[in-house]
C-alpha cells in the first residue's frame, strides 16, 4: 500500500460537477489530504492550474491552503559529544529537545549528549616509597571520573590492554590516564613518573586526618612529630608549606579553590607519606 495513502471522506464544498467549488476542499475542517500527498514528476499543477507545493502536496486534484491534521513522533537518544539527526542532517553538540517540521508531521528528538573530559594532573610526578612494591598505578594523581590507565597512547586510543590495580609504577616510564562516562571516553593524559625508593614511609596506622573532604581546616595527628607539610595542586604546583613540628596539625584551607590536592608529610624521624585531600 502507498505510504502516502490515507482513508477518509473528504470535506469537499460540493461534488456536484455544476458547481463552481465542485472538488474543493473545506480549508476550515482539519483533513488528511492536507500536505500528504507525494511529488509526482511532471505535475506541478492541480486541476485549477494552482501550482502544486513541490515538497507536500495535497492528495487529490485540488491544492490548498487548508487545515491539516497533525501527526507526530518522538525519538530518544543518546551519543557521546556530537549526534547526527538522520532526519533533519543536523548535528547537536548540547543536550536538548529538537523538533523538525515536515507538512504537517512534527518529528521531536530527545537528545542527551554526555561527554568525558580528558583528566587533569601534572604530566611529570615524583612517586616515592620504601621498596618497588610500595609504588603502584593508584599512585599517580590525577582528577577525572571513572579513570582508566594503558601502557601507551595507543592502547589508550583503542581501549586495549588497561593497567590493572596495583601494577607496580616503573621508573621513568609514561602512563596513559583516559576517564569514562558511560560510554564515553576521554582524550588521554599522559604521565610520566619518576619512582624514588629507600624513603620510608609513615605508620599509617598511627596517622589520622579529617575531615576529608574539607570545607575549611583539616586536622592531621601522628605519632611522631610533624616536621613539614607541604599542598601541592594537581599541575604540581606548591600552593602551601608549613612546619608544624608537633604530633599534631591544623591546616587551612579556606582560601584554597575547591579542587583535589596533594598533601606531602614528612616526619621528625626522615619518614614520609602524600595523602589526597579534596577540597570543597
Amino acid at each position: 500500500m502507498d505510504a502516502s495513502a490515507v482513508t477518509e471522506d473528504p470535506p469537499f464544498l460540493s461534488t456536484a460537477g455544476a458547481n463552481p467549488n465542485f472538488l474543493h476542499i473545506d480549508t476550515t475542517i482539519p483533513t488528511w489530504v492536507e500536505s500528504r500527498g507525494t511529488p509526482i514528476a511532471g505535475i506541478s499543477t492541480d486541476f485549477d492550474s494552482d501550482t502544486r507545493n513541490v515538497t507536500t502536496p495535497d492528495i487529490g486534484a485540488d491544492e490548498m491552503n487548508g487545515t491539516c491534521m497533525s501527526t507526530s513522533n518522538s525519538t530518544t537518544q543518546s551519543a557521546c559529544d556530537t549526534y547526527t539527526w538522520t532526519m533533519n542532517g543536523a548535528t547537536y553538540t548540547t543536550t536538548g529537545t529538537y523538533n523538525y517540521v515536515v507538512g504537517c508531521h512534527t518529528e521531536t528528538l530527545d537528545l542527551t549528549i554526555n561527554t568525558a573530559a580528558t583528566p587533569t594532573g601534572a604530566s611529570n610526578q615524583v612517586i616515592n616509597g620504601g621498596v618497588a612494591s610500595d609504588v603502584t598505578i593508584e599512585d599517580i594523581v590525577v582528577s577525572g571520573t571513572g579513570i582508566v590507565w594503558y601502557p601507551t597512547a595507543l592502547d589508550a586510543a583503542n581501549a586495549t590492554n588497561p593497567i590493572a590495580a596495583g601494577t607496580q609504577l616503573v621508573d621513568g616510564a609514561t602512563y596513559y590516564a583516559v576517564s569514562v562516562n558511560g560510554s564515553c571516553t576521554s582524550a588521554a593524559l599522559a604521565v610520566t613518573v619518576t619512582v624514588v625508593l629507600g624513603n620510608a614511609t609513615f605508620d599509617f596506622t598511627e596517622l589520622n586526618y579529617y575531615p576529608n573532604p574539607v570545607i575549611d581546616k583539616i586536622t592531621m595527628k601522628y605519632n611522631k612529630k610533624i616536621t613539614s607539610i607541604q599542598i601541592f595542586d594537581l599541575t604540581g604546583r606548591m600552593v602551601q608549606t608549613i612546619q608544624p613540628n608537633s604530633e599534631t596539625a591544623e591546616i587551612n584551607f579556606s582560601k584554597l579553590s575547591s579542587a583535589m590536592y596533594i598533601m606531602k608529610l614528612q616526619s621528625e624521624d626522615g619518614k614520609q607519606a602524600e595523602i589526597r585531600i579534596v577540597k570543597n
